[in-house]
């Protein structure tokens, strides 16, 4: 069994890599497993979920069985948990399947470290003035209050996004030498080259049908609306609506380094 970590702050276009990365033979997308793991699985089991795979959670020829093992033999420990579900994706796809996990944060690396797994790491980073637009977003949705509300404040994600991917991509450095950065615009203007740089990375054999997801393997309960959506699956569709967004103007100018380490990320690669 391969495992893939597609890593990245969350609404950096995760969901849609990992769809594409799917269709490749024996891969199979379980999403944000350590998000899912690390919860109560009553919490799961009773809400009975919609899985990407098209079926409700109670359904789901994956997450069903394996939230029902923890649940059962009442194990609480999230490197077991880990452990279960490595062991039973093996017994569903095989020893040639390829597992992809897009869990979020950096613990599960270390859970992957402790079960002696080795992966390939895949670091996603979006522009910071589309993520800025859409955590700004998010975070209106959500009526925070008192000081909460700075999360919808286009600064702070500017900042929140230049200290988190800075933290990560300096861990990385150090304990992830074999980190292959993907800028998600650069991957969106330039899909078939980058994505010949990540089937390299990855040990994958490339074609470019995978670009479309018609044939995209994958068991996700949380995440991107879209993994949910069909017709959204036909294809890479880039949201360009951040571009007329002005409240990026000001953070630009006040922050320039976080814009030049933007530029130097996002659209690095030849």
């Amino acid at each position: 069994m391969k495992v893939i970590v597609l890593n990245s702050l969350s609404h950096s276009g995760s969901t849609v890599i990992s769809m594409v990365l799917s269709s490749a033979v024996n891969a199979v997308s379980l999403g944000e497993i350590y998000q899912v793991l690390r919860d109560n699985p009553d919490d799961w089991l009773a809400k009975d979920d919609k899985c990407s795979c098209s079926n409700p959670l109670g359904m789901c020829e994956f997450w069903k069985p394996v939230l029902e093992h923890i649940k059962t033999k009442n194990i609480t420990d999230i490197v077991e948990r880990y452990r279960f579900s490595l062991e039973y994706f093996g017994k569903l796809y095989g020893e040639n399947g390829i597992l992809i996990d897009t869990s979020k944060g950096v613990k599960h690396l270390d859970i992957y470290k402790q079960l002696d797994v080795h992966y390939k790491l895949v670091y996603l980073i979006r522009d910071v003035r589309s993520y800025a637009f859409s955590q700004s977003k998010v975070a209106a949705r959500q009526k925070r209050k008192g000081i909460k509300k700075v999360k919808g404040q286009v600064w702070f994600q500017f900042l929140k996004w230049y200290f988190g991917n800075k933290k990560r991509l300096g861990k990385f450095s150090k304990e992830d030498k074999n980190c292959h950065t993907v800028g998600y615009e650069d991957f969106c203007f330039n899909q078939e080259a980058r994505l010949k740089q990540i089937c390299a990375h990855t040990d994958i054999d490339y074609k470019e049908t995978y670009l479309t997801m018609s044939e995209s393997k994958h068991h996700v309960l949380m995440g991107n609306p879209m993994r949910n959506n069909k017709s959204k699956q036909a294809g890479i569709r880039y949201d360009s609506s951040w571009l007329t967004d002005k409240r990026n103007i000001i953070p630009s100018i006040i922050f320039p380094f976080v814009l030049s380490f933007n530029i130097k990320l996002v659209y690095k690669q030849k």
